[in-house]
């Protein structure tokens, strides 16, 4: 899967790159900010890819480190909803309930970052034709509960045995 992503990302760069080489001095300047910026969005792209590889090597070899700090629990899911809405291509809303005003939390904000971006991307992925996906935020004296919840295609039984895995 790694390497599918990587060789679209690398064939879309490759593709813009060649379309500027050849076409540079008819291109309106809003085009080739938009070509730059597809780049650009690219190599983003297979940067994340790449991290999210070598966490993956260092988990299997045991040489993970974690550098847990205090993180403002519904100031960081505003933040990744933010960016998500401005990412995403599609018409989704993310759809927010906290229970409290301000939750601090310890915790990998790198870690955490990628697992709720990939949760909340996958809900807006895999319901197409569906306005909003839900994040609810809910918290008591001793437990965090968060929940990403869709409307969209659902996970089949087989898969669903595998989730963890």
């Amino acid at each position: 899967m790694a390497s599918h992503e990587f060789r679209t990302a690398l064939s879309t760069i490759q593709f813009a790159a060649g379309f500027l080489k050849k076409f540079h001095s008819k291109i309106k300047p809003a085009e080739l900010e938009k070509k730059l910026e597809g780049i650009e969005g690219q190599v983003k792209l297979m940067t994340v890819l790449l991290d999210d590889i070598l966490t993956l090597g260092k988990t299997e070899a045991g040489r993970l480190q974690m550098n847990p700090v205090k993180i403002d629990l519904i100031e960081f899911f505003e933040k990744i909803v933010v960016e998500i809405e401005n990412a995403s291509k599609s018409k989704h809303k993310v759809v927010t309930k906290f229970s409290a005003s301000s939750l601090t939390i310890l915790s990998e904000e790198k870690f955490l970052r990628n697992i709720f971006i990939n949760l909340i991307s996958n809900a807006i992925k895999f319901s197409p034709g569906k306005e909003a996906v839900y994040l609810t935020v809910d918290t008591d004296s001793e437990y965090v509960s968060i929940h990403v919840r869709d409307e969209g295609i659902g996970i089949t039984s087989s898969d669903l045995a595998m989730i963890f895995e």
